[in-house]
């Protein structure tokens, strides 16, 4: 994990632990849903932030939800943080492409216009034209790099990273993102929409929320051009 004559090798801190995950069950003790109404809110437990070493974090602690038989569950609305950035990698490669077609067409263009110009000025300065030539057209100018850096900057995946806290605007703008790993699979919640008629006592704990993946340690992203890599975030 170092280099020769380095006392210290680079960061290699581990995984983050996963989120717990919420489940409900249906048991002839309970009587009321009263208790469940005080809360509001039903939250499983963070996971722990990697070790050192390359340690991952530990995972964190499950919620089951106890209700009384007879209670109906019926999901109302769901936030899915995995199919919202799916969708917000989608548009912004399309709108890459769309950039890259367009730079495409307008460089296209310029040559044609280039070559029409070219070709116009080789006829009027032939022998049997006295007029004077006429001025080829001033070449297309290059596109802004400040309009192209501020394009950069929209990159949904510059949101997934969690940069040093000490760091310069220059140096955060111009901080280059390693290629995420693909995890999506790792976060599948149940079918939506979930419907339970717990008619009858649950003897295991159904799942109702999968708690979020950690973010991923530094050894997943060191490499030539980035030997002191940051850290990504974790899901929600």
């Amino acid at each position: 994990m170092r280099d020769a004559y380095l006392p210290d090798g680079p960061p290699n801190g581990g995984d983050g632990g996963t989120g717990g995950n919420v489940y409900i069950q249906a048991a002839h003790g309970e009587t009321s849903l009263h208790k469940l109404a005080r809360q509001h809110f039903v939250r499983a437990g963070r996971g722990k932030h990697g070790q050192g070493r390359a340690r991952g974090g530990a995972r964190g602690e499950d919620v089951v939800i106890t209700v009384p038989v007879g209670t109906v569950v019926r999901e109302i609305e769901r936030h899915d943080p995995a199919a919202e950035d799916l969708a917000n990698f989608r548009a912004w490669r399309q709108l890459v492409k769309q950039r890259k077609r367009d730079k495409r067409l307008r460089l296209e263009a310029a040559a044609a216009a280039a070559a029409a110009a070219e070709a116009e000025a080789d006829v009027d300065s032939s022998p049997s034209h006295d007029a004077k030539p006429q001025a080829r057209p001033p070449p297309t100018p290059p596109e802004d790099d400040d309009d192209e850096h501020e394009f950069q900057l929209r990159d949904p995946s510059r949101q997934k990273w969690v940069l040093y806290p000490g760091m310069s605007k220059s140096e955060l703008n111009s901080a280059a993102m390693p290629r995420l790993h693909p995890r999506s699979r790792l976060l599948q919640q149940p079918a939506a929409p979930i419907a339970l008629d717990l008619t009858r006592p649950t003897p295991r704990p159904i799942l109702l929320a999968v708690g979020g993946v950690g973010g991923l340690g530094n050894p997943h992203f060191t490499s030539r051009e980035h030997p002191r890599p940051i850290a990504p975030s974790s899901a929600p």
